[in-house]
């Protein structure tokens, strides 16, 4: 049995996981001193080496992971992936075990609400913007005595759309 779902909300339903999926994603890295266990971070780690001049390696490495235990040292769990070839993908999972005297910065990794509102404005905008240029919606007919029989709201794709489908022979 298929249920019908009216295009209002079905549209609603549509924006708002777009907006949520979206808006997700913006996060920023802020220092903090000592991270509680769970905690996502980055490590800055000093890289020494015997190399100088203009080919020296950068000062500083970073790793990103899941604080497991902060006491006299810090261990960190990490996870990297990566691809061999065009079928083939290995993930590497590891914990480092850091003093934390000996790192340069630990960071915090933190949801930024103003970059997500910003991008979720964004994004809303812009669907509401492409779901205007490329569809109507026009209402259906209502019977006299009202009841509702009609066929409801109907989405009728404005000419440009229309008109591609019809090269297409669709």
């Amino acid at each position: 049995m298929m249920t019908f779902i009216p295009v209002r909300r079905r549209n609603s339903i549509i924006f708002a996981g777009l907006t949520a999926v979206v808006a997700s994603g913006c996060y920023r890295y802020v220092p903090v001193d000592h991270p509680a266990p769970g905690t996502p971070v980055r490590i800055h780690v000093p890289v020494v080496t015997g190399v100088s001049g203009t080919n020296r390696l950068p000062e500083s490495t970073a790793f990103d992971g899941v604080v497991v235990d902060f006491s006299d040292s810090l261990r960190l769990e990490t996870k990297a992936t990566r691809d061999y070839g065009a079928y083939r993908q290995i993930t590497l999972l590891d914990t480092l075990v850091a003093n934390p005297a000996d790192l340069l910065a630990i960071e915090e990794k933190v949801l930024d609400r103003r970059k997500s509102t910003f991008m979720g404005v964004a994004v809303a905008g812009g669907v509401v913007g492409l779901f205007t240029i490329f569809t109507d919606i026009t209402g259906g007919s209502t019977p006299p005595g009202g009841g509702g029989g009609g066929p409801g709201a109907a989405i009728v794709l404005s000419t440009v759309p229309s008109t591609i489908l019809r090269i297409l022979g669709r």
